[in-house]
């Protein structure tokens, strides 16, 4: 808390912002010591927001076995710098049985992102099996940075992994 001299007016009352102050104290955040009134007041410190602003894949057909670059844009969104965060890459899949299985592809460190700016980081996915993919990118997914906000750190996406041979059908045998 930090304690400041409220001060009288010069009538010899409160000035009109120390009673405003005061109203809105609680008995213990205030005290008074001879002609001078003392009041606590404390502050929010500044945090990071790092939010995951986009998802994009560098290629929107995906073949099984293919490496497709996975690549999320961090923005810090907050009121200070954020050093050593985690982003958590993974994926979400559905087999044809209707199993649902989650998996991780990577856990990246990004040393710094400064207030205001944007970061790129990247993994690789390769996957043989066919199928639609959920792809998710978690900003701080271990809690170790206190944000202003921890419900906007993941960010999904979903890609479509094919068979690289086309299906062919023979109509007639001329």
């Amino acid at each position: 808390a930090v304690l400041r001299n409220a001060g009288v007016s010069n009538s010899g009352g409160l000035s009109n912002s120390t009673e405003a102050l005061m109203a809105n104290a609680t008995s213990s955040d205030y005290a008074q010591l001879n002609d001078s009134y003392y009041f606590g007041t404390t502050q929010k410190p500044k945090k990071p927001d790092l939010t995951p602003i986009s998802l994009g894949f560098s290629s929107q057909k995906v073949a099984s076995g293919d490496q497709v670059n996975v690549t999320v844009a961090i923005e810090n969104q907050g009121e200070a710098d954020a050093s050593n965060a985690s982003v958590y890459f993974y994926y979400e899949y559905a087999y044809p049985s209707g199993y649902k299985t989650k998996r991780s592809l990577a856990v990246s460190e990004v040393s710094f992102i400064p207030l205001g700016n944007i970061t790129l980081v990247s993994t690789v996915f390769n996957n043989s099996e066919l199928g639609q993919y959920n792809i998710s990118a978690e900003v701080d997914y271990n809690n170790q940075i206190q944000e202003i906000n921890k419900l906007n750190n993941k960010v999904t996406k979903s890609i479509n992994v094919v068979s690289k041979y086309p299906n062919a059908t023979i109509l007639s045998p001329s």
